[in-house]
């Protein structure tokens, strides 16, 4: 009695509070055990019963109004729920990652369960037992909503494949567990887990999908099973901590972006059985300082290296026919590379941004070169020797080789494109061969040593700023060709190959000289305006169309130049290939 009698008292206290009438319990007088009197020493509050109108359903109802006391509200208990006071082991998660994984368990293929441990050294650990396959998931919704507190993953015995994005942005998983009964690994498996360290894939699997360990950021080093033929797309674009990689000979294809954005990645060995390396494979590797491409492969892709900065030394075998866009593009410190015979087809830009690139010889088996953007920015490009079966000094070709002091231009170019040699600011004269037709914007603009030039009567057409910012040029034409009535619109100094080599600093000492000078072709005097006089004895037959009219030239002139000019002669300085 005298409990529920206290308890009353402090549920009536609380009404009164809340502002509830008090008259609800009024029914029934208070009664008083020994009357009331003025000094009486206590008063009883008798509980209602059933019959007053008031109904105590439970003494639970009782207890659970303890909670109250003290004029709490039920919205002041909520926010202290809120706060942190509700039990972590049996709420559910509402995307707070403090809520404790452990105990965790459920399906996550037909007959594979998985469930999470917890121990003070190695952090939370998700072990996955059952036999066969994990489902595949995709990117949209993670599938475990808990898995940003996952550290370890322990993959049973009896499970046969890793699903399509099982562990993908698990951001905090860093060790990975894998037994050898797995045969397979799914596409992005593995992908954006950026504390991934420690993987080892055991020989069992033979296939492992595209961007599995894409964006896997901490990974240093990785063995691939010997039994993977392919390193799919993006297998591992992004790991920009790999440092070593052994392929096995097994492999036979590196994929699109394969090893993309790996900038700690130093050295590679690409085994023979490798036939097919695809498009980006090793963009921005930019710690690779050298690579040996085999004997299988016949193809540089597109921009397979491009971005390599720190690559100064790359051997391309004989096997190779083609080079695509870009291939070695932004190749920063690539300062020396032989292109072998075997190549017929160089594709734009390829060695665009290769600013340590000194020189470099384009064998005359290429006859298919978009030579657009080719060296653009090879600003220590001194020399270069072009294919004899190239069609066009292409766009921007040539844009930015400062160190560029002179080019020989082969009979088969036609066309001298846009920018093509733009800012080439040591280029000091130049032959157009007689075959070219056009000269197009801006071409030589910005050549501020560029004194001369030569220009055939095949050019029809130059663009009003194709010299624009060459301030001392001397145009070497014909007489009523284009190139006059070019240089005499833009007053630029034109001198005739038909009457005059007045202004040319060579000291001509025969009438054979004038006569090969004068012959009707600027290709004798090609040799003239370059550097000294060496008109004669060096080739003037190298560009000539009829080989038996350039050697009895060369023979003759020989004639006039003496011992020293035979001398030249037997050492090969007079020759068709010069």
């Amino acid at each position: 009695m005298g409990r529920k009698r206290c308890l009353a008292v402090l549920l009536l206290m609380a009404m009164v509070i809340s502002g509830i009438p008090q008259n609800v319990f009024a029914t029934e007088e208070i009664a008083r055990e020994e009357g009331f009197s003025d000094g009486a020493d206590s008063v009883e509050i008798e509980i209602p019963d059933e019959e007053s109108g008031f109904e105590l359903e439970t003494d639970q109802e009782l207890e659970d109004s303890e909670g109250f006391i003290g004029g709490e509200s039920e919205d002041i208990a909520a926010e202290d729920e809120m706060a942190g006071e509700a039990d972590p082991e049996t709420s559910t998660f509402d995307g707070d990652i403090s809520t404790s994984p452990v105990g965790d368990t459920g399906k996550c293929g037909e007959n594979l369960t998985y469930i999470v441990t917890d121990d003070e050294i190695n952090g939370y650990t998700m072990t996955i037992s059952g036999t066969g396959d994990m489902y595949n998931y995709d990117y949209i919704e993670l599938w475990y909503e808990k898995c940003g507190q996952i550290k370890n993953v322990i993959i049973e015995n009896g499970i046969t494949s890793i699903g399509d994005y099982a562990f993908w942005n698990w951001e905090n998983l860093s060790n990975i567990t894998i037994s050898d009964k797995v045969t397979s690994i799914g596409n992005c498996a593995f992908g954006d887990c950026s504390s991934l360290r420690n993987v080892i894939i055991p020989n069992s699997v033979i296939r492992i999908g595209w961007s599995a360990f894409s964006n896997c950021s901490c990974i240093k080093s990785i063995t691939i099973s010997n039994n993977v033929t392919n390193i799919d797309d993006s297998m591992f674009s992004g790991c920009s901590s790999l440092e070593s990689m052994m392929i096995s000979n097994n492999i036979t294809r590196i994929g699109f972006n394969a090893f993309y954005g790996c900038s700690s990645l130093r050295s590679l060995v690409i085994p023979n059985s490798v036939t097919n390396i695809c498009a980006y494979a090793f963009k921005d590797c930019s710690s690779l300082q050298s690579i040996i491409i085999p004997n299988s492969i016949t193809n540089i892709s597109k921009e397979m290296f491009s971005g390599c900065s720190s690559l100064s030394s790359v051997t391309i075998p004989d096997s190779v026919t083609c080079i695509e866009t870009s291939a070695f593009g932004g190749c920063s410190s690539l300062d020396n590379i032989t292109i072998p015979n075997s190549v017929t087809d160089i594709g734009g830009g390829v060695f665009s941004g290769c600013s340590k690139l000194g020189g470099i010889i384009i064998p005359n088996s290429v006859t298919n070169w978009d030579g657009s953007y080719a060296f653009y920015g090879c600003n220590s490009l001194e020399s270069i020797k072009l294919s004899n079966g190239i069609a066009d000094i292409n766009n921007y070709m040539f844009k930015y080789c400062s160190s560029l002091k002179s080019i020989t231009i082969p009979n088969s170019v036609t066309r001298i494109g846009e920018h093509a040699f733009w800012e080439c600011s040591n280029l000091n004269s130049i032959i157009i061969p007689s075959g070219v037709m056009g000269i197009e914007g801006y071409a030589f603009c910005f050549c501020s040593s560029l004194k001369s030039i030569v220009i055939p009567a095949s050019v029809t057409s130059i663009n009003w700023d194709a010299f624009y910012g060459c301030e001392d040029i001397t145009i070497y034409g014909y007489i009523g060709s284009y190139a006059e009535t070019y240089a005499t619109e833009k007053n630029i100094s034109f001198v005739s190959l038909d009457e005059s080599i007045g202004s040319c600093d060579y000291d001509y000492s025969s009438e054979l000289d004038k006569w090969l000078l004068n012959k009707g072709t600027s290709n004798s005097f090609n040799y003239l305006v370059k550097e000294s006089n060496f008109l004669c004895p060096v080739s003037v037959v190298a560009n000539d169309a009829d080989f038996a009219a350039g050697v009895t030239e060369a023979i003759s002139n020989l004639a006039y130049r003496g011992l020293d000019g035979w001398k030249e002669l037997a050492n090969g300085a007079t020759s068709r290939d010069q």
